[in-house]
């Protein structure tokens, strides 16, 4: 038969000091996991706003490209217009006194 304190060979006192240390460690371990999921969420933010950062700066380049391209063509246009402004100048310049003192 078993002794007092004792159920199946166990001793109570030993089973239940066991228990409250493996509830102390599942508690501990639940709160970690806790701490690892708060982490995890923090750390997808900051990879949803660095990604977001990244998109804009990405949305950004593709302005700047889309805008940088009709600007070249615009100033290659006014130089070309500028250029050819300067030759009609420079060809008419010897003609200049006659349009200059010619009556209407």
């Amino acid at each position: 038969m078993a002794a007092r304190g004792q159920l199946r060979g166990y001793d109570r006192d030993e089973v239940t000091a066991f228990l409250a240390e493996v509830a102390a460690d599942y508690e501990a371990a639940l709160q970690d996991a806790d701490k690892m999921r708060q982490e995890v969420a923090r750390l997808d933010g900051l990879v949803n706003e660095r990604r977001e950062i990244g998109g804009l700066r990405l949305k950004r380049r593709e302005v700047e490209t889309s805008v940088k391209s009709p600007i070249a063509s615009l100033t290659d246009t006014l130089d070309s217009i500028h250029d050819h402004d300067r030759r009609d100048r420079d060809a008419l310049a010897p003609f200049g006194h006659c349009l200059l003192h010619s009556e209407p």
